[in-house]
């Protein structure tokens, strides 16, 4: 696996206030069953009464769903002034057993072939709240499922077009939460600061995202916004 970042000097903000990613990984998987000539299974069809393992798996064949390549390519950039990011995702997979055969039938393969997305979100305020922007653009390249056997030609079994995918997300805070880091009477500690909500007249929870209160000292009364 490989992964940089990098950042260039531009007059053009487009290019100068962004961090540039580029990320590739790469698996390669070998593997096959070993069928003996006294192996055997119980399958819901038998009815209780072993089978000869061969009638199922033929020995040497690879795992099912075990495919030999798979690739994945990330380009995207960062923006921490603009609060955004993209990023354009490549994955490949090599072909694949996707089901066991019949007895005496071959596996069924597919080939997921490659798949392109594009990622785009974007961070905003608006009436004192943060907000969140999403659009997800999937299999651009249109790529189809393809399920076919081998029997002295190949025979699709199962094929149809996925076709290219959008979705647009936006999300927002539950609630919004009033800094705190008041210093604590004398004698006592130091409440950080956190978040808090009033859940009762009298109750209070904090929310302090990992951050500690102090024994001794009690966060003063909060309300939602």
């Amino acid at each position: 696996e490989v992964k940089k970042y990098f950042e260039f000097g531009s007059e053009m903000d487009f290019i100068a206030n962004k961090r540039w990613l580029i990320q590739a990984n790469y698996t390669y998987s070998k593997s096959e069953v070993n069928v003996g000539s006294g192996d055997t299974v119980i399958t819901q069809n038998s009815l209780g009464v072993a089978q000869p393992a061969s009638f199922y798996v033929v020995d040497g064949s690879r795992l099912q769903g075990q495919s030999e390549h798979v690739a994945n390519l990330q380009l995207g950039w960062e923006d921490d002034t603009a609060r955004s990011q993209a990023t354009l995702i490549a994955n490949f997979v090599s072909e694949r057993t996707s089901a066991r055969g019949r007895p005496g039938e071959p596996d069924l393969i597919q080939e997921p072939g490659v798949q392109l997305d594009f990622v785009f979100r974007k961070d905003f305020d608006y009436a004192g709240r943060e907000y969140g922007v999403a659009v997800e653009l999937r299999n651009l390249l249109g790529e189809e499922f393809l399920e076919y056997q081998e029997l002295g030609n190949r025979v699709v079994i199962n094929g149809y077009e996925l076709g290219t995918r959008g979705s647009v997300s936006l999300t927002a805070p539950l609630w919004s939460c009033r800094k705190m880091g008041r210093p604590a009477p004398s004698g006592a500690g130091l409440f950080r600061a956190g978040c808090v909500e009033i859940l009762s007249g009298t109750g209070w929870v904090v929310i302090t995202s990992s951050r500690r209160r102090h024994e001794g000292v009690k966060p003063e009364p909060g309300r939602l916004s």
